[in-house]
């Protein structure tokens, strides 16, 4: 290859750099809006009204000192489940439940109860209390 030819290619390849580069400056400045658009999917679905409805019963029965956490899914009834429902109750007054078969509507309420949970005493809360309370079950 010749030496007019590697640079040509150099050339060419700056070329398209720039061009890409300016590309992408033009679709930042011009694809960009100052406010994001507010999308109204859920807003006419009296679906989503139900579970807005209900998120809001939540936070107002939370603000009322309901302290349930629901843990959704199936959970056996073992010793330990029964001490630890005690143990939730007893030291942080939070009672806990079990939905096995959680619906839409029902589950928002219950979502929005165990955020709030989360929110006060941590992420991890359940995980971490879970844990102390295994560590005090096995020493009995």
């Amino acid at each position: 290859m010749l030496n007019s030819e590697k640079r040509l290619i150099k050339l060419r390849k700056k070329i398209m750099k720039n061009i890409s580069f300016s590309f992408l400056i033009i679709l930042l400045i011009f694809g960009c809006k100052n406010e994001p658009e507010k999308i109204s999917l859920y807003s006419s679905d009296p679906y989503f009204k139900g579970c807005d409805s209900l998120t809001k019963k939540a936070e107002l029965d939370y603000k009322n000192g309901t302290r349930d956490y629901t843990i959704m899914g199936t959970v056996y009834l073992t010793e330990f489940e029964r001490y630890y429902s005690e143990f939730m109750k007893t030291n942080h007054n939070i009672t806990m439940k079990a939905n096995c078969t959680p619906e839409f509507p029902q589950e928002c309420y219950e979502t929005s109860l165990n955020s709030m949970l989360e929110k006060e005493y941590g992420e991890n809360f359940i995980e971490l209390t879970r844990k102390k309370a295994k560590s005090e079950f096995q020493q009995q």
